[in-house]
């Protein structure tokens, strides 16, 4: 069955036909590799019912084709018995999807299972992996979440909204995402709702889609390959007699069922063959009880040389290396007596090297153990060293640590200072504009009082007429006279006064200037301590920020000396159990020694071998 295409069956004899409907209308049969171990095929035969693979771009017959595999298990008598599969195009769903364009230049993209687009942006997206943004949202995402907003996206001149929309293939095992982009311009809070209307209709549209898809797997393929089905049970049962059924049809059932029947006349001649079998088998029984025969009249020349090579081998087990075998054998059986003559010679020089090898191996063994102890003992110096070493890092991390909080706290109190001398600033501007306002109001008082002055100047001049007046009325304005003598008395006053209201005003207003000064000194001198303060803050921030990289840096080095220490500890302990494995090699080196003296090779009680003298 191996290469059997017409039959369906792949290089290593698997049954795997693979169907392809040719532009033409034709139907192409090939062959496949597979292994049961195989995504799609495990993954199946695992979950015991249909599964949607993750989509692909076709090779082969199907080059360039985005597709997806829906695999279904085939059982028969509950058992498993293959996977049946349909290579389902996707380049309708993507044109129809891709030519979608709501609100005029949205656009509406897709993402399958494993994060790849099935419709892009751009051609050029297609099975490329998703790398937006809220990636491990949309693929942790499951079908009960509302559609959510992904975020902003731009191309040239137009912004988009990006949502997504995850949602389950029912009976396949799958999720994908539907992606929406909407224009900036577009987005309302009608827009919106219409949005995920249009969004929603298009979830239905392809739930649709992808029922119709199963109904008609379902319909053509799942009730075809239970006939399939039941005609290979009736194979598995032994029954070659019953002809597949299905064989009439003109789509890939109908070649698989022709394959069957293939499949079937196969086993049927496999019958035949056997009962051939079965009679040259007897008839290799018979030439086997003949072979028989002759066996037993070699048993006897097997034993003798069985007997001679026992001797020989029970002297070479008590270590005497001097026996030979010197009978000759027959001329099929003497070989093994040359051969365990020279097996003998060559097992004496053997020990002879080997005598010699330990030896040497011996003083190897010596001159390792005493640099081993000497390696041990600078190790063990090296560690304590090292342990000093991290001692002194350990409270050099805790002052540089201590200087870290110190300087951080010595820049929150320079910030507060800066704050402080911020709000000092912008007091003494108001004082500043306070000044500016009494100065002003000064300046009208003192106006007031200068049309008071002239009132009080106005009123003297005419109470002096009126006291001239009344001097040329004689006794009949002396009354009057009295009036007008008042009345230039209290103009005077007035006048007096104003002139002392003035002088004061002028005064006040002059001191108001000089304080108004003061305070813009004061508020440059206050600005110019903010600034400073700000400076020195960002220099303690600098020191802060230097001294925590520091302490880091220290606690780095501060492990890795650990680190260090640590592994200065285990070569320690590795020195010490090579300096434990080379005392045993010399052990074992004169345990060997002597099992070597035990063989026996020159005619003598003891062998002629260099001996192990062990110093002590």
């Amino acid at each position: 069955m191996k290469n059997r295409t017409d039959l369906g069956a792949n290089e290593d004899g698997h049954l795997s036909p693979y169907w392809t409907r040719n532009q033409d209308g034709t139907l192409g049969l090939s062959a496949f590799p597979f292994s049961v171990n195989d995504d799609w095929f495990a993954s199946t035969a695992k979950a015991g019912h249909a599964l949607m693979g993750v989509p692909t771009i076709g090779s082969g017959e199907t080059s360039g084709i985005l597709m997806v595999t829906i695999a279904h298990p085939v059982f028969s008598a509950g058992n498993l018995i293959g996977v049946a599969g349909i290579d389902v195009s996707l380049e309708s769903l993507s044109e129809q999807v891709a030519k979608a364009r709501p609100f005029g230049s949205g656009r509406v993209m897709l993402i399958s299972q494993d994060m790849r687009w099935l419709v892009g942006a751009h051609e050029a997206d297609l099975m490329q992996p998703y790398d937006g943004a809220q990636k491990e949202r949309i693929e942790a995402a499951t079908v009960s979440d509302l559609p959510f907003e992904v975020g902003q996206v731009g191309e040239g001149d137009i912004q988009f909204t990006r949502i997504a929309y995850p949602f389950d293939l029912p009976g396949l095992g799958a999720k994908w995402t539907l992606v929406l982009d909407v224009p900036s311009s577009a987005i309302g809070v009608p827009v919106r709702d219409q949005t995920l209307l249009m969004l929603a209709a298009g979830f239905c549209v392809m739930l649709t889609v992808i029922a119709g898809l199963y109904v008609a797997i379902r319909v053509f393929v799942r009730h075809p390959i239970s006939n399939l089905v039941t005609a290979v049970g009736s194979l598995s049962d032994g029954d070659y007699e019953s002809e597949v059924s299905g064989q009439n049809r003109g789509d890939e059932i109908g070649s698989v069922a022709k394959a069957l029947e293939g499949f079937r006349n196969g086993l049927a001649r496999g019958k035949e063959i056997e009962v051939r079998a079965e009679l040259e088998r007897t008839a290799a029984d018979e030439e086997r009880a003949q072979r028989d025969n002759e066996h037993q009249r070699a048993e006897a020349v097997q034993r003798e040389v069985v007997r001679s090579l026992g001797e020989g081998l029970r002297h070479l087990a008590a270590g005497d290396l001097t026996y030979r075998i010197r009978q000759t054998f027959e001329a099929s059986y003497d070989q093994l007596r040359v051969d365990f003559n020279s097996a003998v010679d060559g097992l004496i020089d053997l020990v002879s090297k080997v005598s010699t090898a330990v030896v040497t191996i011996s003083a190897g063994s010596k001159n390792i153990s005493s640099a081993a102890n000497n390696l041990s003992k600078r190790t063990e110096q090296q560690a304590a060293n090292l342990e000093e070493t991290a001692a002194a890092l350990n409270q050099l991390t805790v002052q540089i640590n201590a200087g870290a909080d110190h300087a951080k706290q010595a820049a929150a109190t320079v910030g507060n200072a800066s704050s402080d001398a911020e709000r000092s600033a912008q007091v003494v501007l108001r004082a500043i504009e306070a000044m500016q306002d009494i100065e002003q109001s000064s300046k009208e008082v003192g106006r007031i009082i200068g049309v008071i002055d002239e009132i009080a100047f106005q009123t003297n001049l005419l109470a002096l007429n009126a006291g001239v007046e009344a001097a040329r009325a004689g006794e009949a304005g002396k009354g009057f006279a009295v009036v007008a003598q008042e009345v230039r008395e209290l103009a005077q006053r007035s006048a007096a006064a104003a002139k002392e209201i003035k002088l004061l005003v002028q005064n006040s207003s002059s001191q108001v200037a000089t304080g108004a000064a003061l305070v813009a000194s004061a508020g440059d001198a206050l600005r110019g301590i903010a600034l400073q303060v700000a400076q020195i803050n960002d220099v303690i921030r600098q020191i802060s920020a230097s001294a925590s990289e520091q302490a880091t840096g220290l606690r780095e080095i501060n492990n890795a000396v650990g680190q260090l220490d640590e592994f200065t500890q285990r070569n320690a302990a590795m020195v010490e159990e090579t300096t434990a494995a080379s005392a045993g090699l010399h052990r074992e080196a004169q345990s060997l020694s002597s099992l070597v003296e035990q063989f026996k090779t020159r005619g003598t009680d003891e062998g002629n071998f260099p001996r192990l003298v062990t110093h002590r």
